[in-house]
């Protein structure tokens, strides 16, 4: 009997032991998860500072421009996209990559654009063979070139990116995620290699 009550002891402590390593393990990962959850929302409020930040700079330079009215010519509507890039160009003349897509944001948009690739692969592959890279050089504060291609964003994808403001869109260029600015076709920032 002192034996079979000493096999249940024992039993009852290896439980024990085992259920706490359980435990001591599942306590070890809910930081990590935790941390990523904490970078992501990190990254992207950084990324909204950011947007916030040019949209502000943008206001300023169109601040005193004529609106534009529909029965304009279109020479006039492309005279004032080209005044106010240049004005943007000039209060951005430091700007350079990774301004707005940071290490820490470049790193959040990886994660969500393989998030949303990993749903609809086949989808989104054929969708992304319209973005390949001719001889076209993507660079800041510059215009969005005129023989770029102008590839419709994967739904897919951009459910899964933040919303930007109107006067703002995401393009794809080969490998590299393009934020621009629709309204004077300048290059905001971009961020290599985020597209598969």
């Amino acid at each position: 009997m002192n034996h079979h009550r000493s096999l249940s002891g024992y039993a009852a402590t290896l439980l024990m032991l085992l259920a706490l390593a359980m435990l001591g393990a599942g306590c070890k990962k809910a930081p990590v998860e935790g941390r990523d959850i904490e970078n992501d929302a990190r990254a992207l409020q950084q990324f909204n500072k950011g947007v916030e930040a040019y949209v502000t700079l943008h206001s300023r330079a169109e601040k005193d421009m004529p609106h534009i009215k529909a029965t304009n010519s279109g020479a006039a509507i492309v005279k004032r996209q080209n005044t106010l890039a240049a004005r943007v160009q000039k209060a951005r003349s430091k700007a350079k990559e990774g301004d707005v897509f940071t290490p820490e944001v470049s790193a959040y948009f990886r994660r969500q654009v393989d998030a949303a690739i990993l749903g609809n692969r086949d989808g989104v592959e054929e969708a992304l063979k319209a973005a390949a890279p001719g001889q076209q050089k993507i660079t800041v504060n510059q215009p969005y070139p005129e023989d770029g291609p102008h590839v419709m964003m994967p739904p897919t994808i951009l459910l899964h990116l933040p919303r930007l403001p109107e006067l703002m869109q995401y393009d794809i260029l080969g490998h590299d995620l393009i934020l621009r600015d629709v309204e004077c076709n300048l290059v905001v920032d971009v961020t290599r290699n985020v597209i598969p």
